[in-house]
């Protein structure tokens, strides 16, 4: 699985991996996913390159799972990885659902970002969860 779908109420996030570049494996900072990202809500779509570490994707995984499971009690997950050109928070309501907001940007030093939210039900944590772990997985 070279590709990572989510799909998040409106929003539509494809990650497309391009390389996989090791300089030592499990070194910190050294494993990176070179990526093409593509983002589509109603009126508007694009893409940026991103790269991210393996480890980052695999921690947001696993604290999706840890909201699902702990549900009322982990109320938010946020992930900002060191690239921050994408940025989503998922907040979870009284009710299970999740809202959520997305930042992307094509340069986050100085690039044109687009920010939003979306709208999710909580069961959809486990699913989210095990998609980003196969593409992690997949990636080598």
């Amino acid at each position: 699985m070279d590709e990572l779908n989510l799909n998040l109420g409106d929003l539509n996030l494809d990650v497309l991996l391009i390389e996989n570049q090791k300089e030592m494996g499990g070194g910190p900072y050294l494993d990176w996913l070179k990526c093409e990202v593509r983002v589509s809500v109603a009126h508007f779509s694009g893409s940026f390159k991103w790269e991210v570490m393996p480890k980052e994707l695999n921690a947001l995984a696993n604290e999706l799972m840890e909201q699902y499971d702990e549900f009322p009690d982990l109320v938010s997950v946020t992930f900002e990885p060191i690239e921050p050109n994408i940025i989503l928070r998922f907040d979870i309501t009284p009710t299970g659902a999740i809202t959520g907001n997305y930042s992307f940007c094509d340069d986050f030093a100085d690039g044109s970002t687009l920010k939003g939210q979306f709208k999710i039900d909580q069961s959809y944590l486990p699913c989210l969860a095990n998609d980003i772990r196969a593409f992690v997985k997949a990636a080598g």
